[in-house]
């Protein structure tokens, strides 16, 4: 996400200190990842929840400085006087750090609300994970970069479908994480810093002039690191990119609650330019992690095999489950840090073990949140029996008490023919070049990335929070799902609450353009933006025919059976 933007750090370090790089041994010694620790310290039974959301993955040292990583404190004090430019009146103090963090949808100072781990304290960034390390002798840096709970820690909802930002429910995606404008303002906020270095140094020291929760102390070894080293790296690299394409990455993140994880693979492995933009635009929406044990793929097309073999449209059920699959699932989603984290492919080996851990505390413990609101349970007992019909051939059979549903058996339903007519920009955007530069690495070649023609049809376990719908997220609401003459044209998505008859964003009326936005007395707790499903990549047809013999009574049963799942 940050590759163009990241430092080109440890060859300028070493160059600046006459001083060889450490290897990765050396460096993991003298980071310090204090919350992790303590973490891991006072849980003892989830650890692989607490890793999970403190855990940086070898995602923070020399060469993810290079590419995603980014100094922290530069990083707050850019932000600080971009929004300064917007607002003269905000206040120069990290107690405002939460507002401008908020409002690309991080969730600064939430507690864990999932009952395996109610006993964390308020957490300063869930998502963004940080530590301090010394790429070389002499020097200090603190460095932050995207973790796990960013894209997979989602607000929580009261009884009436507001959104709780105090409570992060970790496996529940954040639909409103905007990525894209948090690079793009990091950027912008970093060229306001190296065109008045003076300003950018006096506001650095006036922010963490002590310590506090939001960074380590400001010490003399990192002032003279930044001030020595950091600075001349900043202004080189930031120029360049003013007088080249003037944005961070060649490529679009999307909107809140949207990744583009194929363009930034693509980023990482070289295969697009640097200096020229990318309209690559296979964006997917971030979905709930429950049941994904039961997948015999990853991703909305099936492109990573968890079973030591190609791609497999098979029912599993939960007794087919094995410490196997685990360790197999396990080497794709350490390969997801390449991505997100700005990994280089070989590193990804060293994490198996640990996001193994994490992968089996979630299958063994994790529930997303219960539906908070009323449901009509005569009313969805009907909407059951029509899921069982019209659904549970695609999305699996859920069995149990209907206050207690659980997730059976999954076919891994492959629409390899595209019947449902869904927007094909992402399965294409991964095809069999894509996929030969993957296996030319080790990393590559054991988490057996395969292309296929369509998606795999998605786990619907905890669906009522993870709106907007759609494998690219351009349907607001499962009523709209059901009725496609009442999918808008364009919406608000990001910072919104959810309609709970309608299972989904809270929206007003779609105006004579056809934009829907929000209701006049919502507040967004993050800074919305407009989701227009005629650009490419955010088509909002398709999915139409398993609701076309369904009357509006019945798909409101449906809607109140799903609200349980």
């Amino acid at each position: 996400m940050l590759r163009q933007l990241a430092l080109p750090t440890l060859l300028l370090f070493a160059a600046s200190c006459k001083s060889r790089a450490p290897d990765a041994n050396s460096e993991s010694r003298v980071k310090e990842n204090l919350l992790l620790s303590d973490a891991l310290n006072a849980e003892s039974e989830h650890t692989g929840l607490t890793r999970f959301l403190f855990d940086d993955f070898d995602g923070i040292n020399s060469q993810t400085l290079q590419t995603n990583a980014l100094p922290w404190k530069p990083t707050v004090t850019g932000l600080f006087l971009l929004h300064k430019e917007r607002n003269p009146n905000l206040e120069m103090s990290l107690e405002s750090l939460p507002q401008i963090l908020r409002g690309y949808g991080f969730l600064p100072g939430a507690k864990v609300a999932n009952p395996q781990l109610q006993s964390q304290q308020p957490i300063a960034t869930p998502g963004l994970v940080r530590a301090e390390i010394s790429p070389v002798p002499l020097t200090r840096v603190e460095v932050s970069n995207i973790g796990c709970a960013a894209c997979h820690g989602g607000v929580s909802y009261d009884s009436t479908g507001r959104p709780l930002t105090k409570q992060i429910w970790l496996g529940t995606p954040n639909t409103s994480l905007n990525l894209e404008a948090y690079v793009s303002d990091v950027y912008s906020g970093l060229q306001l810093g190296v065109q008045n270095w003076k300003e950018f140094r006096r506001t650095m020291d006036l922010l963490f002039d002590e310590p506090n929760s939001w960074a380590s102390p400001f010490t003399n070894q990192q002032k003279l690191t930044l001030d020595s080293v950091l600075r001349t790296i900043l202004t080189d690299r930031l120029r360049r990119l003013r007088n080249g394409i003037d944005r961070p990455v060649p490529f679009s993140n999307g909107a809140p609650g949207l990744t583009n994880g194929v363009a930034s693979l693509k980023f990482q492995l070289g295969l697009l330019e640097e200096d020229s933009f990318s309209d690559d635009a296979g964006f997917t929406s971030i979905p709930d992690l429950a049941d994904r044990a039961l997948r015999t793929s990853l991703l909305y097309d099936g492109v990573y095999s968890i079973q030591n073999k190609a791609f497999r449209q098979t029912m599993r059920t939960r007794q087919d489950i094995s410490h196997r699959d685990f360790t197999s699932m396990a080497k794709i989603v350490a390969l997801f840090t390449v991505p997100s984290m700005g990994k280089s492919m070989r590193s990804t080996g060293q994490i198996r073990e640990r996001v193994s851990e994490v992968l089996k505390d979630l299958h063994s413990s994790y529930l997303p949140q219960r539906f908070p609101g009323e449901v009509d349970m005569s009313a969805a007992a009907k909407g059951q029996k029509i899921y069982e019909i019209s659904c549970a051939s695609c999305h699996g059979r859920y069995t149990g008490e209907l206050t207690e549903l659980r997730l059976e058996s999954f076919p891994n339903f492959l629409d390899s023919k595209n019947q449902m007519g869904t927007d094909p920009t992402r399965r294409q955007s991964f095809d069999e070049s894509l996929a030969k530069e993957v296996k030319k690495t080790a990393a590559g070649r054991a988490a057996r990335p395969q292309p296929n023609p369509g998606y795999v049809a998605t786990i619907l376990t905890g669906v009522w929070a993870t709106a907007p719908y759609l494998h690219n997220g351009s349907v607001p609401s499962l009523w709209a799902l059901m009725n496609p003459e009442e999918r808008p044209r364009s919406f608000l998505v990001g910072g919104h609450r959810l309609n709970f008859e309608r299972v989904g964003i809270d929206l007003a009326s779609a105006d004579e353009s056809g934009h829907a936005g929000y209701p006049r007395n919502h507040t967004p707790w993050s800074n919305p933006e407009r989701y227009d499903t005629t650009k490419p990549g955010h088509s909002n047809q398709g999915h139409q025919r398993p609701f076309s013999a369904l009357n509006s009574e019945q798909k409101k049963q449906l809607l109140e059976y799903l609200k349980l799942l």
